[in-house]
């Protein structure tokens, strides 16, 4: 009886103890998931004009305005209630479908012209004058068609070790 007694609490052990690892594991996947959303809304934000000062409340509030679901594929769309939210087109919402709508109620996260962002008072961090690795590999981290465009309106390249001599 004493043997069983000891065989139950140590099942009861194993049984706490799986359900912590089954509550970690779970947490992990959806910090993964929320990672990979973020860096897909960042990448998006970028290429839709949205300045680098406001990709952090651009991405808080992606994630705030509803679900998002990561597919096999790696890309990613909205949910409602476990359904895809699809466009009028019939198109799955991506982040940029997301965020032509937000450029509509929050204009002020967009340059006017998602082209000439330095114009709008964003460093260039490729110029001569703001020459910064840091920020180049940040950049170049969340967008490396942004960081590709910076660098060519600089007169610079990405990797280069040194501003280019030729734009302030």
């Amino acid at each position: 009886m004493d043997r069983v007694l000891e065989l139950e609490a140590q099942v009861a052990a194993l049984q706490r103890r799986l359900d912590e690892a089954e509550i970690r594991a779970r947490q992990a996947e959806r910090a993964r998931e929320l990672e990979a959303i973020t860096r897909h809304v960042r990448e998006a934000a970028l290429a839709e004009g949205v300045l680098p000062t406001a990709l952090d409340d651009v991405s808080d509030r992606a994630i705030r305005s509803g679900q998002w679901k990561l597919s096999a594929k790696g890309d990613i769309y909205r949910v409602e209630d476990g359904v895809p939210v699809v466009t009028p087109a019939g198109d799955y919402v991506t982040p940029r479908a997301w965020l032509k709508g937000l450029k509509e109620q929050a204009g002020f996260y967009f340059a006017d012209d998602p082209h000439q962002q330095a114009n709008a008072g964003v460093v260039n961090p490729w110029t001569k004058d703001h020459w910064n690795l840091s920020e180049q590999g940040r950049i170049a981290r969340e967008s490396h068609e942004t960081a590709q465009r910076l660098a060519a309106e600089a007169g610079s390249t990405l990797g280069a070790t040194r501003p280019s001599e030729g734009r302030p």
